[in-house]
């Protein structure tokens, strides 16, 4: 299981289905989904009703690492670019890489 530590530097790759990581475009919405990143640059996503957008290949900095009980990571606070999101461990083992 891979595991990030606050400092460092990650880029955001695609799976091999052609999913990668994405982020509301607009709103309050903080936290990095899912999205098919492969055709599309940003897409639509109906039942939320906001526009999101691909971050395939942005580097991403690790601001802090929230643990459980057990010391196992549940989020991580990424940066990219300016702004800062949450993602959740399980899509950061799948999504992201250690540059």
């Amino acid at each position: 299981m891979k595991q990030f530590t606050a400092g460092d530097l990650l880029q955001v790759i695609v799976n091999e289905h052609g999913w990668s990581l994405c982020c509301a475009r607009a709103g309050k919405d903080k936290f990095l989904s899912e999205c098919p990143a492969e055709r599309y640059d940003s897409f639509y996503d109906p039942p939320f009703r906001l526009t999101k957008d691909a971050l395939e290949g942005k580097l991403a900095l690790v601001v802090q690492v929230k643990t459980n009980k057990l010391n196992q990571p549940l989020t991580y606070e990424l940066q990219i670019g300016e702004k800062k999101y949450f993602c959740k461990a399980i899509l950061a083992q799948k999504y992201l890489l250690k540059v």
